[in-house]
Formats: structure tokens, C-alpha cells, sequence
């Protein structure tokens, strides 16, 4: 009986704690997502750093579909070979910024490639340069872009309301459960054991509960002395 309360109490706290660690990670989730939209709008920064969806698969596996690259704005002076340039052409209003590998810079001209190994000539005039990359969040960008709807939004609401509660009632019942089998061994400890206080006398009980006892006298052994003097 003890080792299983022991076991329930183990898997009750795991539950608990599995609950903890959904509703942060769920929350986290939703303020990085709100944060995203919010700055991306605006073009701020994050901690000094830009963060963009990767919408295309051109440079994988470095940067996959869907990862939010982190940029380190950058001027172009400072850009080297072997960068991975952050930018978006002066021509698109409003599109999307694009990455790409340099492999040549020139006084007016830079050269990218992609994962095939396709280099594209761009002149330095016809593109805005926002910065380099300098790591990247694997998938997470297909979270923020799926909550960035609001009927997905709330959709996300309603599955993790719905766990929690499924993860509440499951601790719940388990708590019932660990207080039903401690009730029920200490009755049964109560039944094992019973109350020391119907063993507890007093001296002056026992003496009332004691018979008395009658000694009979001893008969008297003759001896060599009662003999003689009997003569």
C-alpha cells in the first residue's frame, strides 16, 4: 500500500509539473509571437538584432524553411566573404528580405549563391542591405506565422485551455485518490495496533484486579536438637 501512494505521489507530481512547463511554454509562445508581429511591423530591433521568417528552402540545410534567422545589422563595408547577407531589392516595395551566401564583393557589385550553387550578380545600389546572419531558431517561424491568424489564435486558445484542464482533473482524481489509501491504511494500522490507552493501568487497578493470596504455613521439620531433648 505504501509504495503504491509512494508511486501515485511520484506520478502526481510529474503531472504538475507537466503543467507548468505546457502553460509557460504556451505563454512564452504567444508573447514571442505578439513581440514578432509587433516589431516586424515596425522593423525594431530585438536586443539589437533584427528577426525574419525564412520563407524558402534555397539555403538549406543552413537555414530551413520556416526558422527565424536572427541579423546583425551590418553596413556593407563590414560585409566578407562567407557572410550570409540579409537584404531585400530597392525596386520590391514591401517584399520579403532574402539571404544569401556572398562569394564576391566588388566596388559596386556583390556575388550570392544559394545551396545548388546558382551565384547571382546584385549591384550594390539596387539592393537595401539590413545586416548579416548570425544564427537562427529551427521552425520556430511556423508557430508564430500559424498564430498570426486570428481564428488560429483562437483555435491555440481552446487546445491548450482544454489540456489544461485534462491535465488538472487527471491531479485532481489522483489527489483523491493519495488521501482515499492514506485514510485507509491508517485504519488499518488502528485495526493492527490498537489504542495504547486499554493498556494503560494504574497500580491501584492492578491491586483491585489482584486475587488475594493465602499462604499456608510450612510444617515444622524436626530436628536432631528437638529429638534429644524430647529424650
Amino acid at each position: 500500500m505504501k509504495s503504491s501512494s509512494k508511486g501515485l505521489l511520484v506520478f502526481l507530481t510529474t503531472i504538475n509539473i507537466i503543467i507548468i512547463v505546457f502553460c509557460s511554454a504556451c505563454a512564452l509562445l504567444m508573447l514571442f509571437s505578439v513581440l514578432f508581429q509587433h516589431n516586424a511591423k515596425q522593423d525594431k530591433l530585438v536586443f539589437g538584432h533584427h528577426l525574419y521568417i525564412n520563407t524558402n528552402n534555397n539555403l538549406k540545410p543552413v537555414m530551413n524553411k520556416n526558422d527565424i534567422i536572427i541579423v546583425k545589422p551590418t553596413s556593407i563595408t563590414a560585409i566578407k566573404l562567407g557572410d550570409f547577407l540579409c537584404y531585400y531589392p530597392v525596386s520590391a516595395d514591401g517584399q520579403e528580405v532574402q539571404f544569401g551566401k556572398i562569394e564576391e564583393i566588388n566596388a559596386d557589385e556583390i556575388s550570392l549563391s544559394d545551396k545548388a550553387g546558382h551565384n547571382t550578380a546584385l549591384a550594390i545600389n539596387d539592393i537595401v542591405v539590413v545586416g548579416k546572419a548570425t544564427n537562427k531558431i529551427s521552425y520556430l517561424g511556423k508557430a508564430v506565422l500559424f498564430l498570426q491568424s486570428g481564428n488560429n489564435r483562437i483555435s491555440f486558445y481552446i487546445c491548450v485551455g482544454a489540456i489544461t484542464l485534462i491535465l488538472l482533473a487527471i491531479t485532481l482524481l489522483l489527489h483523491i485518490k493519495i488521501k482515499s489509501r492514506q485514510e485507509q491504511l491508517e485504519l488499518e494500522q488502528q485495526d493492527v495496533m490498537p489504542d495504547s490507552k486499554t493498556f494503560s493501568y494504574t497500580l491501584d487497578d492492578l491491586l483491585e484486579e489482584e486475587d488475594s493470596i493465602s499462604f499456608e504455613k510450612a510444617p515444622k521439620v524436626k530436628t536432631e536438637e528437638d529429638v534429644l531433648f524430647k529424650r
